[in-house]
């Protein structure tokens, strides 16, 4: 076995808990060569990853959208003659590539298209019994590597971008210290109230000092500062995901929905306090939760059996549930 690839095409957390896999993949193989395939939104998160060998692109949104160009694509990765590849999320794209790459050994979960691999797993992901990146080390038995359950994110900023980011809010005038907010979700199953937010960023400004710097989307962003008595920095998503860790570095307090960045603030150990709505086992904390770092898990169990997260017929009432007061109290242990 000379040559391995891991495949993660989903989100930028999705790929961020992979990371602690190519650690001991490197460990158990030295001299392996590994490569990580990924999507044009998530291959940032892989650049100088020091157990990664090379990162290959694949732009299933575009480039690659309908399955002719997809088997093109498996069709020149089959040039690269890998010996393994392990699909560490479920996808018809992702076994087919494998297959059609004529890589011998293939390695995931027994979903969507399995029976092109030759080695599976029960997908258990959904009973949500312990971390996303644990479920992923299950997968590794199949190179005679036992589960470590390790938290080592891997998430690399340059000292140079940690400089422009720095120089950033020096220009700007931003002034230190400040807390960096995520204001808004993928799904409104995810999503605390903008109203809650600009009282919460009122709060922390107010009684500690913090300046709130505001991430998500530009809507959601312009919401939650137009009903702040008063300013915060906004940046919404016009920082890339290696400037967005540097800014994290330098922040006092992240406090976020479950969304991508928390786990890059999780790599990069800043002090989380993520805030959960839906309790459906698989999408809860037990499996979402920040790996590493200080952090703390805020979330309401309000009695719905089962819950229907994002097709709620509440209003996502757990997540208003969530009370100002309660997650500025929360916060206070960090600032």
């Amino acid at each position: 076995m000379k040559k391995i690839l891991l495949i993660r095409t989903d989100r930028i957390g999705d790929v961020v808990l992979t990371t602690p896999c190519i650690e001991l993949i490197r460990k158990a193989y030295p001299t392996i060569h590994i490569s990580f395939l990924t999507t044009p939104q998530t291959a940032e998160i892989l650049e100088d990853n020091p157990f990664l060998d090379e990162v290959i692109v694949y732009d299933k949104k575009n480039l690659y959208k309908n399955f002719l160009r997809t088997i093109q694509f498996a069709r020149a990765l089959r040039k690269k003659s890998f010996d393994v590849s392990i699909a560490l999320n479920p996808s018809n794209r992702n076994h087919w590539i494998s297959f059609l790459a004529g890589i011998p050994k293939r390695i995931g979960y027994n979903r969507k298209s399995s029976y092109v691999l030759t080695h599976t797993l029960p997908d258990l992901k959904g009973e949500g019994k312990k971390s996303e990146s644990f479920y992923n080390e299950d997968l590794l038995q199949f190179m005679d590597i036992s589960p470590k359950n390790s938290r080592n994110l891997a998430f690399h900023v340059s000292k140079r971008t940690q400089e422009s980011v720095n120089h950033f809010l020096k220009i700007k005038g931003w002034t230190k210290p400040f807390a960096v907010m995520n204001v808004s979700a993928s799904c409104p199953s995810k999503q605390w109230p903008s109203t809650y937010f600009s009282s919460l960023c009122d709060l922390i400004l107010e009684k500690q000092g913090l300046f709130p710097i505001l991430i998500g989307s530009e809507k959601t962003c312009q919401e939650v500062a137009k009903n702040m008595k008063q300013k915060a920095y906004i940046l919404a998503e016009s920082f890339s995901l290696k400037e967005l860790g540097a800014l994290l570095s330098e922040a006092k307090l992240h406090i976020t929905a479950d969304t991508g960045p928390m786990h890059l603030a999780s790599a990069m150990k800043t002090p989380t306090l993520s805030l959960f709505g839906r309790t459906q086992p698989g999408l809860g904390p037990k499996r979402w939760a920040p790996l590493q770092g200080p952090h703390t898990i805020l979330q309401k169990d309000i009695g719905c059996n089962p819950c229907l997260a994002h097709l709620c017929k509440l209003d996502f009432d757990c997540l208003k549930a969530l009370k100002v007061e309660e997650v500025y109290r929360a916060a206070l242990p960090y600032l």
